[in-house]
């Protein structure tokens, strides 16, 4: 019997952690689907095209541009740089995430956090 339970465990574990370390991205605007990062100890870049976007993981470092409609994300230790849109929205869970932001218009976006040591603010002039 633990023979039979490690050929189905393990398998999914590998699945696991290989998607808990590569970053998954999908961008279509045309349809509103969000673009997804999803991943630990990354460092890369994001484009939204107008879109809501989504990290997902931990100590990441990401630059996402495209006028993003909204953020939301959820980890730990990530520093991201986001472009939003006009009326653009965060949404930040977890703890010691700092994200910059910018907006064409230069408003601060709707934010909502929930976690400690959460630092959002729009770029040093």
């Amino acid at each position: 019997m633990p023979g039979a339970i490690m050929r189905v465990v393990l398998p999914a574990l590998v699945c696991c952690a290989v998607l808990c370390v590569v970053p998954v991205r999908a961008v279509d605007a045309q349809s509103g689907n969000q673009s997804s990062f999803l991943g630990s100890n990354q460092t890369g870049s994001l484009d939204c095209n107008k879109g809501p976007a989504q990290v997902m993981g931990s100590y990441n470092v990401l630059r996402i541009s495209g006028a993003c409609s909204s953020l939301q994300v959820a980890g730990s230790g990530n520093k991201i740089t986001v472009e939003l849109g006009p009326g653009g929205t965060l949404n930040v869970s977890g703890s010691n995430n700092a994200i910059t932001w910018s907006s064409p218009d230069g408003k601060p976006p709707t934010l909502t956090s929930a976690g400690s040591g959460n630092a959002v603010s729009p770029p040093l002039e």
